[in-house]
């Protein structure tokens, strides 16, 4: 099952792989359905930095589905991706908005 992290309505370019989730059922449930509580989902995003640009390697966010702590692990590809897509929103002056508590 897919989700996105920025919603897709907002803007064409966020229409594509970089901005997609692929969950298992139960948690794409608990993402579309449940309450979803995270620190800033989009700096946790922006402040991850992959081995190849002189990062630790730790590219995991870190939120509650419906009360459970969860993480959400990125390759570097995908991680570089997002992270140009959240750029480029930046650039426009229109921040992607995130739905989720404590965003």
């Amino acid at each position: 099952m897919e989700n996105y992290i920025v919603k897709r309505k907002i803007a064409r370019q966020n229409d594509n792989y970089a901005n997609a989730l692929c969950l298992c059922a139960d948690h794409f449930a608990k993402w579309q359905h449940g309450s979803v509580e995270a620190d800033n989902i989009f700096e946790q995003i922006k402040s991850l930095k992959p081995k190849s640009e002189g990062g630790d390697g730790n590219l995991k966010i870190t939120m509650k589905l419906c009360g459970e702590e969860c993480q959400i692990t990125f390759n570097e590809k995908h991680l570089l991706a997002l992270q140009e897509v959240l750029k480029m929103a930046e650039r426009r002056g229109t921040p992607p908005a995130c739905p989720y508590k404590g965003n």
